[in-house]
């Protein structure tokens, strides 16, 4: 979390002085929109997801967060990023806008740069849990992996806030192999 907020903190005062888009990945926020679906996954008397997949399909995932959180691209599913070759499972995206005026009083703005993961991490699995078929996907308890990749773009001067939220999950690879042959790392 140091770490964490002396990089937001250093990437926010170079970005407030020229007025630029800020960018921010956090791996912190990834585990914890993860954890948020196995604590609803218990809550339902489910089994929790064992893994979090932080290997290539994370790095799919990544790509995918990072292709639609650029400016006019649309919110897709991955099937031009030969996601059906790589995994077997579900495929969640959620993206969040916001501009708000005055550009301070953007709600999503404070909550990254207090450090407020949770607010963010909320927003995301309360939009997938409201979807009937996105709630189907991550209601489920038979997956042994999956993993959760974030990208967010605001720009604190102009109140514009962007968050994109990619979740894959993998089925157990014993009973269903992915066509790439991949697995997971444990």
């Amino acid at each position: 979390m140091k770490t964490f907020t002396i990089l937001l903190t250093t990437t926010l005062s170079l970005a407030a002085a020229f007025g630029q888009d800020i960018s921010v990945k956090s791996q912190q926020l990834d585990r914890l929109i993860w954890t948020k679906i196995n604590v609803r996954l218990m809550n339902l008397g489910k089994q929790p997801i064992a893994y979090f997949e932080d290997s290539l399909i994370y790095r799919f995932a990544a790509r995918a967060s990072n292709r639609m959180i650029q400016e006019g691209a649309p919110a897709e599913h991955s099937s031009i990023d030969s996601l059906s070759y790589w995994t077997t499972g579900y495929e969640c995206i959620f993206r969040k806008t916001s501009k708000s005026s005055p550009a301070n009083s953007n709600r999503y703005i404070q909550a990254i740069q207090s450090g407020n993961l949770d607010m963010l991490a909320q927003l995301v699995v309360d939009a997938w849990e409201s979807s009937p078929s996105h709630n189907e996907a991550i209601s489920r308890d038979t997956y042994p992996a999956s993993t959760v990749a974030t990208a967010i773009v605001y720009n604190p001067n102009e109140g514009k806030f962007k968050l994109t939220a990619t979740w894959i999950s993998m089925w157990d690879t014993k009973f269903w192999k992915p066509k790439s042959g991949y697995t997971w790392i444990f």
